[in-house]
């Protein structure tokens, strides 16, 4: 499944995007912050999003299938 990088997360990941393995919203961030740690300063912030809806890490947060997008949203300033 893809994990997509946005602003501040880009950043951090130093790159926009990145495959990992299907489950839950939780375990998924687990492995976004192994392949880059510097995002574990930048997720406790972000909004995320499960193929276009809204999601939380509680209890889990929800399951990720295969051919899935998480897209990792820092906060935004302005408006």
């Amino acid at each position: 499944m893809t994990v997509r990088f946005f602003a501040g997360a880009r950043a951090a990941a130093g790159c926009d995007q990145l495959l990992v393995e299907p489950g839950t919203l939780e375990r998924v961030v687990e492995s976004i912050h192994a392949a880059f740690p510097a995002l574990k300063a930048v997720t406790p912030m972000c909004s995320f999003l499960v193929d276009s809806l809204s999601a939380t890490r509680r209890d889990g947060g929800p399951i990720v299938g295969p051919g899935s997008t998480v897209d990792v949203l820092p906060p935004f300033a302005g408006g």
